[in-house]
């Protein structure tokens, strides 16, 4: 484990990974069922990733128009803009 070195309590959390080959016992039904739950899985990952680039598309569209409508309040506010308000 790794501790920051302003804050001996703050832990680098990096998950140490272990690699492991599935038993295969041999039954035909049980590795098609397995190979069945690895593809919904997969089915799974590739909505949420797709759901996820739409969200973050959307979001960045939103925070873009924000900026422009905060652009034009700040120059309507600016010092010396009282007049054209």
């Amino acid at each position: 484990m790794k501790t920051n070195d302003t804050n001996p309590e703050i832990i680098d959390a990096e998950p140490e990974i272990v690699h492991t080959e599935p038993e295969s016992h041999g039954d035909p039904e049980i590795e098609e069922m397995v190979d069945d739950l690895v593809g919904i899985g997969r089915m799974w990952a590739h909505h949420g990733m797709t759901i996820g680039k739409m969200a973050l598309k959307s979001s960045a569209k939103t925070m873009e128009v924000t900026a422009g409508v905060l652009e034009k309040l700040a120059r309507r506010v600016a010092p010396g803009e009282e007049s054209k308000a």
